[in-house]
């Protein structure tokens, strides 16, 4: 099994992330190639991190520890939404791929602990373990 997770890792980390034409594809103005390039790094990074993780034994667990830890070193407020809303899916993508959860991480960095806080307890919402 980490065969096959370890490979759709390889696949992530050879994809070009940033390219102006995924950016065109939604509609967007390209970020400066200086930010696109600085976030195709830490993505590699994590995606290299977790690697090593799985290589090593770790469990989900541990996994979604990685990439909390990683998206929390990024200041979301160096980031516009477009930005913010490309590291988000990202990190949900790997996430999916190593069967983590980083859900509530994700919505409290991308809109802050008040909104996140709001969302958890909407009515209707389902309970969250």
């Amino acid at each position: 099994m980490n065969e096959d997770v370890i490979k759709l890792l390889m696949e992530f980390i050879a994809k070009d992330k940033f390219a102006d034409t995924i950016w065109n594809s939604r509609g967007l103005i390209p970020s400066d190639k200086s930010v696109s390039d600085k976030l195709q790094n830490f993505f590699n990074e994590v995606a290299n991190k977790l690697v090593d993780a799985l290589n090593s034994g770790n469990n989900p667990e541990q996994l979604t520890g990685i990439l909390k830890s990683n998206l929390l070193s990024l200041n979301s407020i160096d980031y516009d939404t477009e930005e913010r809303e490309f590291i988000c899916e990202y990190i949900v993508q790997l996430s999916q791929i190593t069967n983590s959860t980083v859900n509530e991480i994700v919505i409290e960095w991308m809109y802050g602990p008040e909104i996140a806080k709001l969302m958890k307890n909407a009515p209707g919402r389902p309970p969250q373990s």
